[in-house]
């Protein structure tokens, strides 16, 4: 997996939903992410990073969460259900 263009299911623009396979803290430059590795139900997967300042509660693997995205970049995370 890479981070690259991610996979056609990940919009450019939007939010979509998806299930959390697995969470691993990361930090950059001193600023704390989440590496996230996500999919939607029966689609490959994908790993994008979120600042941890955008989750109100950082997910755990298996919970269903919705990725607002701009420019492929997380903007917010929220848990659905």
């Amino acid at each position: 997996m890479s981070f690259g263009d991610g996979p056609a299911w990940l919009p450019l623009v939007g939010s979509i939903e998806v299930v959390v396979r697995e969470v691993r803290p990361v930090s950059i430059h001193g600023d704390q992410y989440l590496a996230l590795v996500v999919s939607p139900d029966g689609r490959e997967v994908a790993l994008v990073r979120a600042p941890l300042a955008v989750c109100v509660a950082p997910p755990r693997g298996g919970d269903r969460i919705r990725l607002h995205l701009l420019m492929r970049q997380v903007e917010r995370v929220e848990r659905v259900g």
